[in-house]
């Protein structure tokens, strides 16, 4: 869990403040469409690293035994 490059909680954090900085223009568009996509590539970057630091972990334990 510390290979993590990031945590999500941080990811949605740092969305959340950058909202109200926006001109009103981008304020008037919905707000899914915005976030999914965002939501989507946070959870598939977390995947991947996770089996990537699982991969790393079980051969590290091959080499070891």
């Amino acid at each position: 869990m510390l290979s993590l490059p990031f945590s999500p909680q941080q990811t949605a954090g740092d969305s959340i403040p950058a909202l109200p900085t926006k001109p009103a223009r981008f304020r008037l568009k919905p707000r899914p469409l915005v976030s999914r996509p965002r939501i989507y590539t946070s959870s598939l970057s977390l995947s991947i690293s996770l089996s990537l630091s699982l991969r790393l972990s079980s051969t590290v334990l091959l080499l070891s035994v």
